[in-house]
């Protein structure tokens, strides 16, 4: 099965693209990117914060949790974008969940540890 990114959000009314930190190389922000089955309409949240180096060792110094995080040098929406999508694209499992299961190893499942 294949599966694609099929939008990204930022939480407001900014675009990934249009979104302009104080500091390219200084900075934190969370993204959820909706991903679904490359066949059918929507799919499901996945939510990662990708921030700098230098973000990272100034917001460090009472400890910091790593999951669901992704480091680049500098903020550039297409080398996100590209990173995000170039693992997303080596992810091919015969079902959804399988698929979702192995996203959420990096990304925040919107449906991770849910039980009915």
């Amino acid at each position: 099965m294949k599966i694609k990114i099929k939008s990204i959000d930022l939480n407001n009314d900014i675009s990934l693209l249009d979104y302009r930190p104080d500091r390219i190389d200084d900075f934190s922000i969370s993204i959820t990117f909706t991903i679904g089955e490359e066949e059918t309409e929507g799919g499901d949240l996945f939510l990662v914060n990708a921030c700098a180096p230098k973000w990272l060792s100034k917001n460090v110094n009472e400890g910091l949790w790593g999951r669901h995080i992704l480091i680049v040098e500098k903020y550039d929406p297409h080398i996100i974008a590209s990173f995000v999508n170039s693992h997303i694209e080596r992810i091919e499992e015969s079902s959804w969940i399988e698929s979702a299961e192995k996203i959420s190893r990096f990304m925040q499942w919107e449906f991770e540890d849910y039980q009915q």
